[in-house]
């Protein structure tokens, strides 16, 4: 048996002719126009497509800030009262805590007798700080009419009836009056003013020099007002005075330690 044959396809030879320069430039001139043809619409209307890209920014930008301001009207609006309260509760905390009162006494400065100050007897501690020293005087125009300084415990001080004067604390804290408040006898008596009567007793007293100042030297004095009524000194030992029993008066240690009454 003949087996038959499968039908033979002939395919087309190419153009073995070589391409011309010309023919080479004018395919490369058609294949750039249809490149160009084929580029980004966008890429080749830069202009008009930057100005469209600026408008739609502007356009999101208003409706963005136009938006941001209609939510935060709405949330204002729409606050729930519970969160107002909670907000203004610290506010009603603080207007029901207690209010401190003031310190009872006058504080450092300067006072107009009978307008700021009323003449009489004043107790004046001295207050602590890099130099200790508590100095009360009072003057009338230029004239001075008595100062007292310490720089331990306390200063006793009489302010003159004289109207107008002005009497000045410096370095001084803790000032009352001595008719309020008149003190008591302390368990051990040191340096600074005592008030005969209340503070101390009339009689004798000794008390050693304090040897560690840095100018060793002791000095008692009583005065009554502006009236010195005695006045003892000493730079080494013991000094020893006598107390005169004039309630009111004002008896003052100065450099001195270990004060004992000995009769």
């Amino acid at each position: 048996m003949t087996t038959p044959e499968s039908p033979t396809t002939t395919l087309p030879v190419p153009d073995e002719s070589p391409v011309t320069k010309a023919d080479a430039k004018r395919l490369a001139r058609e294949a750039k126009a249809v490149t160009k043809a084929n580029r980004n619409w966008f890429l080749r209307h830069k202009v008009l497509t930057g100005i469209g890209t600026v408008a739609a920014l502007a356009v999101v930008w208003n409706i963005a800030g136009g938006g941001g301001s209609n939510d935060e009207t709405a949330d204002a609006t729409n606050a729930p009262a519970a969160a107002v309260v909670v907000e203004d509760a610290p506010a009603a905390a603080a207007e029901e805590a207690p209010v401190e009162e003031a310190p009872a006494g006058l504080t450092g400065g300067d006072y107009i007798v009978g307008t700021d100050i009323a003449p009489g007897q004043y107790r004046a501690s001295v207050e602590a700080s890099f130099f200790d020293l508590c100095s009360v005087s009072q003057k009338n125009g230029e004239d001075i009419l008595d100062i007292r300084t310490a720089t331990e415990g306390s200063v006793i001080f009489t302010v003159q009836d004289i109207p107008g004067s002005v009497a000045s604390f410096d370095g001084c804290t803790g000032i009352v009056s001595t008719t309020e408040v008149p003190g008591t006898a302390p368990a051990q008596l040191g340096n600074g003013d005592w008030l005969v009567g209340t503070e101390l007793t009339a009689g004798q007293y000794s008390a050693a020099v304090d040897t560690d100042a840095l100018i060793p030297l002791a000095m008692v004095s009583q005065s009554n007002g502006t009236d010195i009524l005695d006045l003892t000194t000493g730079d080494t030992g013991n000094v020893v005075f006598t107390v005169q029993d004039v309630p009111g008066s004002v008896v003052s240690f100065s450099g001195v330690k270990d004060i004992q009454k000995v009769g």
